[in-house]
């Protein structure tokens, strides 16, 4: 919410300041590719790209060190900074990651549609974007295209319904509520992680045998225990790298 929040306010004062962007509007003339001047054939790259991007980002969760500690990060910060990871530094990756995903999609746009307008990225976009992944799923990327699709297609099929349309594709907060409700993970988690019909449900094996008892402490004696140098860190442990 942050970031959209920040978008928004650069997208005014770029709007707004007049010496600096010379109140220029839109950009026309953009071109896509030589090679991809046809509609078939961009749509053709354009589906390349996403599937290359895909692959890319399926693969970036199980790498040694950015993608275990994204991972890390995600599900608990404070684990993640006491076992040595940079916090701080493994959120500006994701970010920086984010930035350069999103500058090759509005590249993509630029040179499918070759016109570009402050008007085609509002605050309605962002919230339908965020819409998207969740209502697919963030976990995985084709959680992403799935949620990407349908938000695409169902007003599109919905479109002879008029008031039905714009109920569907305006309304997209109540969308979110519904989703976070009844759905946290998305569609894809949710429809992966329920069991298949028929499949006999594990059994949980109750342990037999004598109860556990406890011996007497023996109170007297020698020393039991000694602990030397023991310190404790949170974040990044002092040496190490």
């Amino acid at each position: 919410m942050v970031t959209i929040s920040f978008q928004q306010i650069v997208t005014l004062v770029m709007i707004n300041t007049i010496w600096l962007t010379t109140a220029r509007t839109a950009l026309r003339g953009s071109a896509g590719p030589i090679m991809f001047q046809s509609s078939q054939s961009y749509l053709a790259f354009c589906v390349a790209m996403l599937a290359l991007v895909g692959y890319f980002v399926w693969h970036l969760s199980d790498t040694r060190r950015l993608g275990r500690a994204m991972r890390a990060v995600r599900d608990n910060e404070l684990a993640a900074g006491v076992v040595g990871i940079d916090v701080f530094r493994t959120k500006v990756s994701a970010f920086a990651l984010s930035a350069v995903l999103g500058g090759l999609a509005g590249g993509l746009f630029a040179g499918g549609f070759c016109y570009v307008s402050p008007d085609q990225f509002s605050f309605a976009e962002s919230v339908v974007f965020l819409t998207m992944s969740l209502l697919g799923g963030v976990a995985s990327p084709i959680g992403s295209a799935i949620g990407t699709g349908l938000l695409i297609l169902i007003p599109e099929w919905l479109r002879f319904l008029k008031s039905v349309h714009r109920a569907v594709s305006g309304d997209y907060g109540l969308s979110v509520i519904l989703i976070i409700r009844y759905m946290p993970d998305g569609i894809w988690v949710f429809v992966t992680s329920r069991p298949r019909a028929g499949a006999p449900r594990p059994r949980v094996a109750m342990p037999t045998g004598p109860a556990l008892q406890l011996a007497p402490a023996s109170v007297g004696g020698g020393m039991v225990l000694e602990v030397k140098g023991l310190a404790k860190y949170f974040g990044r442990p002092q040496g190490r790298r």
